[in-house]
């Protein structure tokens, strides 16, 4: 399920702004729950995280193009989820860690989506 809402210019920290100029977030895209297992050696860990996306591009009513970017989008995302361990995820760096390497990621593989900022919208960890 993907839902839309305006926003206005997004607030952020010095830390999580990516290295381009910021532009306002015209749009939050909001994303399916992930679940990954966590590259914890000494035991199984899983995550769960809800990811919404702030968009400088106006994606409201376009479901083709949404879509078009999704399985793609949640793909990057997998793949970045998949490379931590639960201690790095339990630290407030760490969490701001994942963020900066989200963003910097989803910007590479989708510079024509405008992806301005990344939130959190449930963060579970369980070992």
């Amino acid at each position: 399920m993907l839902w839309f809402s305006s926003r206005h210019a997004a607030v952020r920290t010095a830390s999580a702004q990516p290295q381009t100029t910021p532009h306002e977030v015209k749009t939050v895209l909001h994303l399916e729950n992930f679940l990954v297992n966590l590259t914890d050696q000494d035991a199984n860990s899983f995550f769960r995280v809800g990811i919404d996306l702030g968009l400088s591009k106006d994606l409201a009513g376009k479901d083709a193009e949404q879509n078009k970017y999704m399985p793609m989008i949640r793909d990057t995302i997998l793949g970045v989820l998949g490379s931590y361990n639960s201690s790095a995820l339990l630290s407030p760096d760490g969490k701001e860690q994942l963020k900066k390497q989200l963003l910097q990621a989803l910007q590479k593989r989708f510079p024509e989506l405008g992806i301005e900022d990344i939130y959190f919208t449930d963060y579970l960890i369980q070992r």
